[in-house]
């Protein structure tokens, strides 16, 4: 926004809080309407009414497709769903979506913006999201300084991306070495900022979990050093405060079961059963010493346990095969599991009930012209054995339900946000189709595909350790 025109918003909207009508609790007063448009104009927001007409709707809920129907949008939200032949309303604008399909705008669960802050960067991987059908991302642990002016712009649309969900940390001492914390907390130092904290059984867990909600943060990630007791607490007075808890599968010392019992809506990364079934003693948190994932087996006993334990508690599993390779070698860090092993637990998990979230943990490669999260879904397909339609819920309502937000978004329905993907080609058969995306809908503000050139996105550069 230029200089000259913000300052004629910003005056706008003085003289209208000055003006007594503005002021009255009525909300058909016309002052109050007055403020309101002034606001959806300076927060970026959605406010034209569009139909989008004779598109096949997926709306994501597994019910079947709706041929030939017609999406009304009212402002950021979805007004109606009509159906093949019914009235149009008066004085909207038109879209034909004659042979596009409709699905619910997709969310990758698990990235990683800021563990180096960058925003250059990100804002490229986010620009590269939203036009390609991406409307909501899970940051899982980063600068929050960084993260929360990219949620900011995000959402008043600054800048073109998907709307941002971000954590604040919370692990032992003992993690805080680690180079990616230290990345993340620059110029103060990891462990004593809230985005990053180490916490202990002295911890005062009501102000840690206080000033971690006051950093913007959408929920508190559980990684490491934290003993079962600690973990169980840490949720408990999150709970209380109204923010969710998210974990790795492990947090060392603390049993896998503990997060889960506790509440924890959601566990990252698969392999992590694995090793905990091969190496349920371990205390700490560590990348040496690694099981030999060739012992591992989906029948394990403590492996079938930990499934019933999450289907019992309704914890979702962000399982993240995109970061798994397909074989182990000399280069690949000892910690990871082959892609495989991955793939037949995220099959048995989702076999035995448990929700399966699409996440990927990872940035593909800066020449690639679509987001690695259309690698994720394709191989929860190829490899992990859910149809196409079950693979697009982990990347929608499932994503929306880890962020307490399934009544908003996930689906295409009335009332919901206009969160919304358009193909050409149909994604029941073959989640390729995604890669045919025409047009997103973020909080109903499109983004044509057509309008995005990709250029190559370099990768962060690290301080070196």
């Amino acid at each position: 926004m230029k200089k000259a025109t913000f300052n004629k918003v910003l005056l706008g909207i003085v003289f209208l809080l000055l003006t007594p009508s503005a002021w009255s609790q009525n909300p058909e007063a016309p002052g109050s309407n007055r403020v309101k448009q002034v606001f959806d104009k300076a927060s970026g927001r959605a406010s034209e009414a569009v139909v989008y007409t004779n598109v096949s709707l997926i709306d994501g809920t597994g019910a079947p497709a709706q041929e030939r129907v017609s999406v009304v949008v009212n402002g950021e939200r979805i007004g109606s769903i009509l159906g093949k032949g019914a009235s149009l309303p008066a004085g909207v604008r038109v879209v034909d979506g004659s042979g596009w399909f409709a699905i619910p705008g997709l969310i990758d669960s698990h990235v990683h913006l800021a563990t180096m802050p960058a925003s250059d960067i990100a804002r490229q991987h986010l620009r590269r999201h939203v036009y390609s059908g991406i409307t909501v991302v899970r940051d899982m642990a980063g600068d929050t300084r960084n993260l929360a002016d990219l949620t900011r712009a995000a959402l008043i649309n600054e800048i073109e991306s998907p709307d941002i969900y971000f954590s604040a940390l919370m692990a032992g001492p003992g993690f805080f070495s680690d180079p990616r914390p230290m990345t993340s907390a620059l110029g103060i130092g990891p462990g004593n900022v809230p985005w990053m904290q180490a916490v202990t059984a002295d911890t005062d867990l009501e102000l840690a979990v206080a000033w971690a909600r006051g950093t913007g943060a959408a929920g508190i990630k559980l990684y490491a050093d934290l003993s079962g007791e600690l973990v169980r607490n840490i949720i408990a007075e999150a709970k209380r405060q109204d923010i969710p808890v998210w974990t790795h599968q492990r947090v060392f010392p603390a049993s896998p079961f503990d997060p889960v019992e506790g509440g924890a809506v959601s566990v990252s990364h698969a392999c992590m059963i694995a090793n905990y079934a091969l190496q349920p003693d371990k205390q700490y948190y560590g990348n040496d010493d690694p099981p030999d994932y060739s012992k591992a087996s989906v029948d394990d006993p403590i492996v079938q346990q930990y499934f019933r334990a999450l289907v019992e508690h309704g914890t979702i599993l962000d399982v993240t095969l995109d970061i798994f390779p397909e074989k182990l070698g000399d280069s690949i860090p000892p910690f990871l599991c082959p892609l495989q092993l991955a793939a037949d637990l995220t099959r048995a998990a989702h076999e035995a009930g448990v929700r399966i979230a699409a996440g990927t943990d990872w940035v593909n490669a800066g020449d690639d012209p679509f987001p690695p999260l259309f690698h994720e879904i394709e191989l929860l397909v190829s490899r992990a054995g859910l149809s196409p339609a079950e693979a697009l819920q982990a990347a929608s309502i499932n994503g929306a339900a880890i962020l307490g937000l399934e009544q908003s978004m996930g689906t295409v329905e009335a009332g919901k946000l206009a969160n919304i993907a358009f193909l050409e080609e149909d994604p029941r058969s073959d989640v390729a189709a995604l890669k045919s995306v025409v047009l997103t809908l973020k909080r109903g503000v499109a983004f044509r595909r057509a309008d995005y050139q990709h250029e190559p996105i370099p990768r962060v550069r690290y301080p070196e350790m």
